[in-house]
């Protein structure tokens, strides 16, 4: 399965132009993809922290009818400029979308960005959204930008590639996350898609956590009384999760690569798997970085989904 109508953000960041070039690499791939590339604008904020700022202005602009006049004026500059400036920022994107032969529809809307983008995403449901990772407001102390962290925890279920760097999977692995849920097994299916569309390896990645047990087992001993220790007995309890529980947890996670290597095999990627022990955060991050990954793929939720959960926290932690 790969993507027919692709979604994408455009601000004129450096992020965001990355995301224009990702969308277009999509949509060019199958020869059938279309692109919709999207700017919002707020001249509605602007108008209200204008009235904010009134009180502020030197005397001679206090006399109502200078102030209607000046608010006329700033509504008809911020709101002409604004249009102007969305339709500047789409341009370029159109542009290289027409010369590689691409339907390309532009969109332009006013209000809050978040929410706006999430209005569009609702009622037009494409297959793939893309978002640059942070907007003109990036720093090193946020990794995230608000409106691409609210669209991936509202965005619902479709799917969103959060874009940083060029897109370039020319020998670089497509890298899947597969914990044995459902929606580790939807990854790896749109994973061995990309890969194959786009002939890169696939490296499929299984992290279960040995080591959190043997942590915890010493901060129980020391707040438990002499007496319920005993009836825990920690010795037998550590032997049991050495030799069965943690054992048990690799050969599970084992068996759920296997599955899914032969899931993707039939999607004719080529795929390699690793298991790897430790927390599942940091290591598929330093594995990733470590294997060069062009792309890391991840389902929304792994084995634990609540209700009350938007997201999973490994996928959360991992976009951040």
């Amino acid at each position: 399965m790969m993507y027919r109508q692709i979604f994408v953000g455009v601000d004129g960041s450096p992020c965001s132009d990355l995301a224009g070039e990702a969308a277009l690499a999509f949509a060019a791939v199958t020869g059938r993809g279309r692109c919709t590339g999207c700017h919002v604008y707020s001249a509605r904020m602007h108008r209200q922290r204008f009235e904010d700022m009134e009180p502020g202005l030197p005397g001679r602009y206090q006399e109502e009818e200078r102030l209607d006049s000046l608010r006329v004026t700033h509504d008809d500059l911020i709101s002409r400029g604004m249009a102007l400036i969305s339709d500047a920022y789409i341009a370029p994107l159109a542009a290289k979308a027409a010369a590689r032969g691409i339907p390309f529809e532009p969109v332009t809307a006013e209000g809050r960005g978040y929410v706006e983008v999430l209005r569009l995403i609702r009622e037009r449901r494409p297959d793939l959204v893309v978002l640059g990772a942070t907007g003109h407001g990036q720093t090193p102390e946020v990794p995230l930008g608000s409106l691409a962290e609210r669209v991936l925890l509202y965005g619902g279920t479709g799917d969103l590639l959060l874009v940083r760097r060029p897109w370039n999977l020319k020998g670089r692995p497509v890298v899947v996350g597969v914990d044995g849920s459902d929606a580790g097994y939807a990854a790896l299916r749109r994973a061995a898609a990309v890969a194959s569309a786009f002939d890169a390896p696939l490296e499929a990645v299984a992290v279960y956590d040995p080591f959190f047990h043997s942590a915890v087992f010493p901060v129980i001993a020391g707040i438990l009384p002499e007496e319920a220790e005993r009836r825990f007995d920690f010795p037998a309890q550590e032997r049991l999760h050495d030799e069965i529980i943690d054992r048990g947890l690799e050969h599970l996670y084992q068996r759920s690569l296997e599955r899914g290597a032969a899931l993707a095999r039939t999607m004719g990627a080529r795929i390699h798997t690793v298991v790897i022990a430790g927390r599942a955060c940091p290591q598929m991050h330093h594995h990733a970085a470590a294997m060069g990954a062009g792309l890391l793929v991840l389902g929304r939720y792994g084995l634990h989904q609540e209700e009350e959960s938007l997201i999973g926290s490994n996928a959360l932690n991992l976009a951040r």
